[in-house]
C-alpha cells in the first residue's frame, strides 16, 4: 500500500491499483477486491463527471416534482 501510495503521487504514472485476491477453498474459486486506487485521470476529471450526474438526475427530479 505505501509503494502504491509513492506511486500515485509521483509523476511517472497515470492510475496505480492494489487488487487483493484470496482462494476460496469452499468453492474453489478466487474472489478479488480493490483495495486501493488512484488516479490523476479521475481526480482531473471529477468535476466534469460531477456535473454530467447532476444533468443526468435532474429530469428525475423535475419529474418527481410534477407529480406531487
Amino acid at each position: 500500500m505505501f509503494e502504491a501510495s509513492l506511486m500515485d503521487e509521483s509523476d511517472r504514472y497515470s492510475g496505480v491499483r492494489v487488487i487483493e485476491e484470496i482462494f476460496v477453498e469452499q468453492i474453489q474459486q478466487p474472489r478479488t477486491r480493490t483495495i486501493f486506487r488512484g488516479s490523476k485521470v479521475e481526480a482531473n476529471n471529477a468535476p466534469e463527471l460531477r456535473k454530467s450526474k447532476q444533468a443526468r438526475h435532474q429530469p428525475e427530479q423535475n419529474r418527481a416534482q410534477r407529480q406531487k
